[in-house]
């Protein structure tokens, strides 16, 4: 040992009970205290500790100093890619004791919960009994729903795949967004559904039993007390005092009710309440034999699906509405304007534009004298609606959004002209805009009247959001179409950018029961179709410059540019349509999908080497046939989708023709050949309307069926060549 140094003795032992705190104890260590280990500090200190500069343990929701103190413990929200890590290590968990979980069952328990896993609406709800299989209290807590966010996984992946070296922007959506960006399951060929009937009701047979279990996830639906029908008051219907149509009472009963819970809640174009109390009562303030004839001319179409034989009814019933409307399209009503565009929902599900365009033009056109909306704000007029009655301005309200709505689906889908400014009316069923509603809450004769903020159980929360997402569709319509039906070029990039944000922020909003999931109300899917098909519009006019691959400012990924949000939003959009036509049962299937159809489609038939499209289209024409029996149109759309299969070499004209037997079959009663007759302006091919909005409507894109398939026969080796049809069909065109 070196000299000059003090020899130390070894430290006194002291008991373990005196030590300050807990510590590790080593096997040679016993009788020895050991040095307290200092708790880590936190890398996340809550606003409080961080102004004080105290140090933070960082446990949520209050952390140790600010739950001494009795203070107000907020934590600063985590940046995107701590979100992300956060959800990656989390799946990675889950992923873990999925497989442990299915190692430790016996082989007929893994099968079962193989079933159960299969059947589970979302990833997270089937985990959950993972995460806590066998009731045990200290197991960790399940996350609410709403803040559970998955990963996207592509079909075939693996659950525990590594996570993407980089953050692309279809992983920023789903972590940022996950209400219309949701995680991803795969849908696969083998389905039943594809080749068998998709109906959950496999007699096709329409009641209250079927309808309130599989449609109204509700408890206070006012169903009838046979259960037939979503209102009481349709058990007193006496339907022969509005028209001279020979239908029953029940029938009629029927139909209407599957048109409330079916297509009324996603486009309404009336109150509920006040039109079913003048409908019973036999008065005319909120109801009319045009608009009685019309609404069930619409809704028999929708019934013909299951029970084909009422078609022969709505025949009839358009007739006699067509008569009612010349003789009272002269006198402006709220119940006209509602009574014109209904029956112009009727004309455009049979492909006949010219009655379709008329009547639309008509309830537009009354509607703006009316007030109803394109009015300024500002104006005189829009300050004279506040003097009405509460039960007028409930009605008006309900017709003058309804009716903006269906004008501004048109002008995104028809090219039609678009609206300038929006109702001046509170939003039905909003909350907040009921506040500035009349404060009076009966009519004239002293009954009260529903607040304006009342929807029937069935309706949901799918109108008031539907309003606002119209709202911000119609700036769009205007900013890219005007008021000329055609493109006017090209618009910035930064106005695109902000209209997505805007429709981001409105789908951060959306109440939990319109959210995707296995309890969602079928009229919500439409609602997340037509977001993703507007966003499509939004970017689409990018896709062919140089601004395809600018990037956004509003977003961190390397990849957040209009190319990248245009394949994700196309990506959804698939997926939703195909679950929608394979998981919804078929007396649900909403005619007014077929836009968003074609949208997901035809993309899918353009790419070169794309793998799924044979599988989407079989599922696309099963739909269509399955529509075609109550709305013609949708011969049209299957035959246009049939055609750029053709043109694009997918398929031959023998095949094409085979595809198509299922529409002329004897079950197909329409009298009249409608794919003939049909000659409906709905644009199917956005990305020739760039270029050429009249080649891009159904009408011309379905008429190049016969063309193409002659075209195919005379072909010597029966080869279809895209190159050689785009030689001959100025040829074809002339011959036609």
């Amino acid at each position: 040992m070196p000299q000059g140094f003090r020899i130390l003795l070894a430290a006194q032992a002291k008991p373990l009970e005196e030590i300050d705190g807990p510590g590790p104890v080593g096997p040679t260590s016993a009788g020895w205290g050991v040095t307290k280990k200092r708790r880590p500090i936190s890398k996340i200190a809550c606003n409080s500790c961080r102004a004080k500069k105290i140090a933070c343990d960082g446990v949520q929701p209050v952390c140790s100093p600010c739950a001494n103190k009795v203070a107000k413990c907020v934590f600063r929200p985590p940046d995107a890619n701590a979100a992300l890590k956060k959800m990656l290590a989390e799946r990675d968990r889950d992923a873990s004791a999925l497989v442990e979980h299915l190692k430790s069952l016996a082989d007929g328990e893994a099968l079962d919960f193989l079933h159960k896993l299969k059947s589970a609406p979302d990833l997270n709800t089937a985990l959950s009994s993972v995460r806590c299989p066998t009731g045990n209290s200290g197991a960790r807590p399940e996350p609410p729903a709403v803040e559970t966010i998955s990963p996207p996984v592509s079909p075939g992946a693996s659950p525990s795949a590594s996570p993407p070296a980089q953050w692309h922007i279809e992983s920023e959506l789903s972590v940022l967004h996950p209400a219309v960006y949701p995680p991803l399951s795969p849908v696969t060929p083998g389905s039943p559904a594809v080749y068998g009937d998709s109906c959950g009701d496999p007699t096709g047979h329409f009641d209250g039993d079927y309808l309130a279990h599989h449609y109204l996830s509700v408890p206070n639906a006012q169903f009838g007390s046979n259960g037939l029908y979503c209102d009481a008051r349709l058990e007193r219907l006496e339907i022969g005092y509005w028209t001279r149509v020979p239908i029953s009472n029940a029938l009629a009963a029927s139909v209407l009710s599957l048109y409330l819970t079916r297509d009324h809640p996603v486009l309404p174009l009336f109150d509920t309440e006040l039109f079913l109390a003048d409908l019973v009562e036999q008065k005319t303030n909120f109801c009319s034999a045009f608009l009685v004839s019309s609404l069930l001319c619409l809704a028999c179409q929708a019934y013909s699906v299951t029970y084909p034989e009422t078609w022969t009814l709505a025949a009839a019933l358009s007739d006699e509405a067509e008569r009612l409307w010349r003789a009272e399209q002269s006198s402006d009503s709220i119940v006209t304007v509602a009574a014109c565009l209904c029956l112009r929902g009727v004309y455009a599900l049979r492909g006949q534009d010219v009655l379709c365009q008329e009547l639309a033009l008509t309830g537009r056109k009354m509607a703006e004298r009316l007030h109803l909306f394109g009015v300024n704000p500002d104006a005189p007029a829009a300050a004279a609606l506040g003097a009405k009655s509460a039960e007028w301005t409930r009605f008006a309200a309900h017709v003058a959004w309804g009716a903006y709505n269906w004008l501004t689906l048109a002008a995104l889908n028809y090219l039609d002209q678009p609206i300038v400014y929006p109702p001046n009316f509170p939003i039905p069923g909003d909350a907040v805009g009921a506040a500035h509603s009349p404060a009076s809450t009966r009519d004239i004769n002293g009954q009260p009247v529903p607040p304006l903020d009342y929807l029937p159980p069935y309706m949901a929360r799918t109108f008031p959001e539907a309003c606002r997402f119209f709202t911000i569709c119609q700036g769009l319509a205007n900013a890219y179409f005007g008021q000329c039906q055609s493109p006017l070029g090209p618009v910035a990039l930064a106005f695109a950018e902000a209209k997505y944000r805007e429709l981001l922020a409105w789908s951060d909003g959306l109440p939990r029961e319109m959210l995707r999931g296995g309890h969602s109300h079928p009229h919500a899917w439409i609602l997340h179709t037509w977001f993703h098909c507007a966003v499509l519009g939004l970017f689409r006019p990018f896709l062919s410059d140089h601004g395809a691959q600018t990037l956004l400012r509003s977003f961190s990924s390397p990849d957040g540019c209009p190319q990248s949000i245009f394949a994700a939003s196309l990506k959804q959009l698939q997926h939703l349509t195909l679950t929608y036509c394979l998981a919804q049962p078929r007396l649900t299937h909403s005619p007014y999908i077929g836009s968003s159809l074609m949208q997901a489609l035809v993309p899918m038939l353009k790419e070169p080497g794309s793998q799924d499209w044979r599988f989407y289209l079989t599922v696309f024409l099963r739909f269509c046939e399955d529509l075609y029996v109550g709305h013609p149109l949708y011969a049209e759309l299957a035959q246009a989708a049939l055609s750029i299969a053709m043109r694009h070499g997918l398929m031959t004209g023998a095949e094409a023709r085979d595809r198509m037997t299922g529409f002329w079959q004897p079950r197909c009663h329409h009298q009249g050949s409608p794919i003939q007759t049909s000659i409906s302006t709905l644009v199917v091919d956005f990305d020739m309307a760039l270029t050429d909005v009249h080649a891009s409507r159904i009408s011309n894109v379905a008429r190049e069926f016969q063309f193409l398939i002659m075209f195919d026969e005379l072909t010597a080796n029966q080869d279809f060549e895209q190159l050689n049809w785009a030689e001959a069909q100025p040829a074809f065109q002339d011959f036609s």
